[in-house]
């Protein structure tokens, strides 16, 4: 079975989930490393660089996951007919995969654009990050109240 039939059978919620992983996770590492210190790509290995461009903007997807998880509980301690409002950790998934792609993408093309040192470029990112981390807690609760439809980008 060739690569290609693998990927024909994937369903959307995989193909999706992948994307999003490239596209969220895996290339605004690539694309921080690259911009602020290029040489690593030639010089670190495969496996290393992978890693290494994983944990550059993992926080920006776990620390709003984690603030999820935790509204989430509350929403069920204190309400738990509202918790089912809330969607699946995979919903949760996109949306933090979708937000830390805008962030980063947007940040290192001010930081190409204006030639922003790295320090720079992290303090902007924390900023961000903190403020996505404090949406994402307000947008849980509208949901949970009713005030923003709920749905899943991952329905099919």
């Amino acid at each position: 079975m060739t690569v290609i039939d693998q990927l024909k059978g994937l369903n959307t919620k995989t193909s999706l989930a992948i994307s999003l992983f490239f596209l969220g996770l895996l290339a605004p590492g690539f694309l921080t490393i690259y911009l602020f210190k290029p040489e690593l790509l030639i010089a670190l290995e495969t496996t290393k660089l992978l890693l290494f461009s994983i944990a550059i903007t993992a926080p920006g997807i776990l620390l709003p996951f984690v603030f999820s998880l935790i509204t989430t509980r509350i929403v069920q301690v204190q309400r738990p007919e509202l918790a089912v409002r809330l969607g699946t950790h995979l919903d949760w998934y996109g949306v933090h995969a979708i937000t830390n792609a805008f962030t980063f993408y947007l940040l290192l093309w001010l930081s190409y654009l204006f030639q922003f040192s790295f320090r720079a470029f992290l303090v902007s990112v924390t900023v961000l990050l903190l403020f996505n981390s404090g949406f994402e807690v307000c947008r849980l609760i509208k949901l949970a109240k009713g005030g923003i439809p709920s749905g899943s980008i991952f329905d099919e």
